[in-house]
């Protein structure tokens, strides 16, 4: 078995968080997004993991926060995201975050689950 390696395309990155010193969760986001229905202003926020044990702790903050900061400076407008539809505890992080859904929806090839598209504003007015 080989081990493969990509490096990111066009404004792709990931951050990588750490408490006191240890893996606590990363996120990747493509720029633009993956998606086709999408214009070439939106990115995607393909993947946000937290350890469990760091719940709640801030590092979701910590990587949502940097990633919308880091699309700030480039020429992004909106980014979207799928989660699952059944994932209450990841669709409340988004929301709480500024994430609205968009209306789509797909079954995840993968799993089989159901998952729903969000969508939100790269920068944000206050509330």
């Amino acid at each position: 078995m080989g081990v493969g390696l990509k490096r990111p395309v066009d404004d792709a990155f990931t951050y990588v968080a750490e408490i006191d010193g240890s893996f606590a969760g990363y996120c990747y986001v493509a720029a633009p997004s993956r998606e086709s229905d999408v214009g070439p202003e939106v990115a995607e926020l393909v993947a946000m993991y937290v350890e469990p044990e760091h719940w709640r702790k801030g590092a979701g903050e910590a990587l949502m926060r940097a990633a919308m900061e880091r699309l700030s400076g480039l020429p992004y407008t909106e980014v979207v995201l799928w989660t699952f539809k059944n994932n209450a505890r990841a669709i409340a992080f988004y929301e709480r975050q500024g994430w609205r859904p968009d209306g789509s929806e797909k079954i995840h090839p993968r799993t089989g689950e159901p998952a729903v598209r969000y969508i939100r504003p790269v920068t944000m007015g206050p509330e």
